[in-house]
């Protein structure tokens, strides 16, 4: 039972939700950059939240199943098509061996993602099956996916017989995921270093926007914005940091460390975007804007909060239609 890669997409690879408390010996985290949508799919077939994925980007070639297989698809909206019929994001699908699925459009979002039933059937290392490519490990061969690969996954469990119906006839809804991915600012919490910034730089931050250039990826979005000055100049001694933390460059330039993040920088650490704002920033693309909006810790801690009791709700109800 796999998946056959037909045709090489742009940056595709396995990812979950990344290797924990592995960044005291250097390791970084990986795993997927919107884990709202991670979650959402793999919930969609029965799975549980931290198994494996398939995170790809626009081009993403085509793929094939070589088993018959309740799959799932969400995150950014592709266009897709299962042998040339319309495939919704965010509902089950029991597709039939030789279903071929490909992207027709990219109009909204960055990153897709695809959940299999069972989940894929690879090696972990360190506890996670996350693509880590600057080290060529974890995943599948360490490396993005290709032409001829063959990803193969787990034996299917059992499930209600509604699910054989194509297309099924239930999804999660525009207003739960508006909920979840919801606002049009990017909301952070200043960092340990925001007392270094002047007061009129601590003005432009959530006052001005800021748009991600060309130069981002999954290890960190680069901003370009009015450039922000500092009240003194020191040097800094490398500290740890971690996916969200918005570091000054010495341009006055700002850069949001995202998924494949290292694990320790020396610029100073001005905020941190909220855990609950990660997933709407990872389905940004180049050129978009971006507007700051200041939160305490214990506002960030209790949307972080909401959203967790969102998807034990959506876990819940999905899992009485399985």
């Amino acid at each position: 039972m796999s998946i056959h890669i037909l045709q090489t997409g742009l940056l595709t690879t396995i990812q979950d939700r990344g290797r924990k408390g592995y960044r005291r010996f250097g390791i970084n985290p990986n795993g997927v950059m919107d884990t709202i949508a991670s979650t959402l799919v793999n919930y969609l077939v029965g799975n549980d939240a931290s198994e494996g994925v398939i995170e790809f980007h626009f081009p993403m070639g085509e793929i094939e199943l070589e088993e018959d297989a309740l799959v799932a698809f969400g995150g950014a909206d592709f266009g897709l098509k299962a042998n040339d019929k319309p495939l919704e994001n965010w509902k089950p699908y029991y597709l039939s061996k030789g279903t071929r699925i490909k992207a027709t459009a990219k109009p909204q979002g960055v990153r897709l993602y695809m959940a299999v039933q069972g989940g894929f059937q690879l090696e972990k290392w360190h506890d996670s099956v996350s693509t880590n490519l600057k080290a060529s490990i974890g995943g599948y061969k360490g490396r993005n996916l290709q032409k001829s690969d063959r990803i193969p996954f787990k034996a299917m469990r059992s499930f209600t017989s509604s699910l054989l119906t194509y297309p099924s006839h239930w999804k999660i809804s525009f207003n739960t995921l508006q909920q979840l991915y919801g606002n049009d600012t990017v909301r952070i919490i200043p960092g340990p270093e925001w007392d270094m910034l002047t007061k009129e730089a601590k003005e432009i931050v959530h006052s001005q926007e800021f748009m991600i250039s060309s130069f981002s990826d999954r290890m960190g979005y680069r901003l370009e914005g009015m450039a922000l000055e500092r009240e003194y100049t020191t040097e800094l001694v490398s500290s740890a940091v971690t996916q969200g933390t918005i570091q000054l460059l010495p341009s006055g330039q700002l850069i949001i460390l995202m998924a494949d993040h290292q694990t320790t920088g020396g610029y100073p650490r001005i905020a941190t975007v909220i855990g609950a704002d990660l997933s709407g920033l990872a389905q940004m693309s180049t050129h978009d804007k971006i507007y700051f909006s200041l939160v305490s810790v214990e506002e960030a801690e209790e949307l972080l909060l909401t959203q967790h009791q969102e998807f034990e709700i959506l876990r819940f109800a999905i899992n009485q239609k399985m």
